[in-house]
């Protein structure tokens, strides 16, 4: 259905993204596909990836036939591997649930109506991270809020967004959170907030209040826009974001203290295209930075 994340584990500072209408991914500045177009991909990790029957592979860096480990039914949406662990969190949307691979421990459908958003069940999950101690956090889309899981939990507690499940623009609220960064040293977390065109940044300090780092609330196509992005790279010295412009098919650089981000692959116009300085709704990003 969709093209989601290529992630290859490089010990060179490297970036890999996904094209969303190509079904290739491509390495920056100027691509070079590394697999597809003969695979509509979804999803990669530990040198592996998932495929338009919406399997998990494993690749081989140096090997276009992919081994099978999971088939998810479903099209999986954001994914995190835990390196203290080896396991590979996924999110599959429209299945409702959060997987563990490969210990297949999952948190399951709410089996409820739209909109009625639980906090013991999961809901049309996105974005996925875990920290240090074993803590999960999950973006909800229709709910417009993150809840965090800590072990053996049996339900999540809100973090970030209304505790009615509202929609809205303010510093506290979200509207349609797609992936999520964790800087748990400060502690921060860096929120998609897709349909309000933004990215937030929240403290985890229980006051649940942002600051808006990236894009101004309004969709468009100059630097200082986002246009419904869906993922956001978070670099190793915390001082800059990578973001996945979804809709001005590009991807951007911005240093976190600015209000202008630098375009580092596709378009700085916002238009598509399908040549190797090019993207068409790029949709996921990964560096080794």
């Amino acid at each position: 259905m969709h093209t989601r994340l290529l992630w290859f584990l490089f010990k060179k500072c490297v970036l890999i993204l996904t094209d969303n209408v190509t079904h290739t991914s491509t390495m920056m500045a100027y691509g070079t596909t590394v697999v597809g177009p003969a695979l509509r991909l979804d999803l990669i990790a530990l040198e592996g990836v998932g495929d338009g029957t919406n399997l998990l592979l494993r690749f081989n860096q140096t090997n276009r036939v992919g081994v099978p480990l999971q088939n998810y039914s479903m099209w999986s949406t954001f994914f995190f591997y835990d390196n203290r662990t080896s396991l590979l969190y996924v999110t599959i949307m429209d299945r409702c649930i959060l997987q563990i691979w490969p210990t297949n421990k999952a948190i399951l459908y709410t089996g409820l109506a739209f909109r009625n958003c639980p906090l013991n069940k999961l809901y049309r999950s996105t974005g996925v991270m875990v920290d240090s101690q074993g803590n999960i956090y999950i973006a909800i889309l229709p709910c417009n809020w993150i809840t965090k899981w800590t072990i053996n939990s049996s339900s999540g507690v809100v973090i970030v967004g209304s505790l009615t499940g509202s929609s809205n623009s303010d510093n506290k609220t979200l509207f349609g959170p797609y992936n999520i960064a964790l800087d748990e040293a400060n502690p921060y977390l860096y929120v998609t907030d897709r349909y309000n065109n933004r990215i937030q940044r929240f403290m985890l300090d229980g006051s649940s209040v942002a600051v808006t780092v990236a894009g101004v609330n309004s969709a468009g196509s100059a630097q200082t826009q986002l246009r419904q992005r869906t993922d956001i790279y978070l670099t190793k010295s915390k001082t800059k974001i990578c973001i996945c412009n979804n809709f001005n098919h590009r991807i951007q650089k911005w240093n976190i203290s600015e209000t202008v981000g630098t375009t580092v692959t596709g378009n700085p116009n916002g238009t598509a295209g399908s040549s190797q300085f090019s993207l068409n709704r790029s949709y996921s990003i990964v560096m080794d930075v």
